[in-house]
């Protein structure tokens, strides 16, 4: 289980099981190191995050709604689906079945995601959900 924590006002760690994973600023653009690997998460002004790799776009999320948005890895397409407004939980779809979910807190959220996504694909979906949550995204 991936455990996202805010540090301060900008700053965030995630954890798998109690080890470090990565941290980050909330800036756009802002490197992160997965795995020794470097990523940058940005946001354009439409809508859309992406994380790049130094040599491709690992992942792009674009909003369809104000509770649903599209997620495209290197491989695979993933819906988020934020059921109604009033709840903390995100829930993770491929192929229109379940198969993961994100739950957000005051200070911090969770993501119970399959270990056969790619690591820095999970970061991602929980960077996402947080993002959203926090009204960068959906204007909240």
């Amino acid at each position: 289980m991936l455990v996202m924590e805010q540090q301060g006002y900008l700053n965030y760690v995630i954890s798998e099981d109690g080890r470090p994973v990565t941290e980050f600023a909330r800036m756009t653009g802002t490197p992160c190191v997965i795995e020794g690997a470097e990523y940058r998460m940005t946001r354009d002004p439409r809508q859309r995050f992406t994380m790049h790799s130094p040599a491709q776009l690992v992942a792009v999320a674009d909003r369809v709604s104000g509770t649903h948005a599209s997620i495209a890895g290197p491989s695979d397409q993933f819906d988020l689906h934020r059921f109604s407004r009033w709840r903390n939980r995100w829930e993770l779809h491929h192929q229109g079945q379940r198969i993961g979910s994100c739950k957000l807190g005051m200070l911090s959220a969770s993501a119970d995601l399959p270990t056969a996504i790619p690591l820095p694909l999970r970061v991602f979906v929980l960077y996402t959900v947080v993002m959203f949550d926090k009204g960068v995204i959906m204007g909240a």
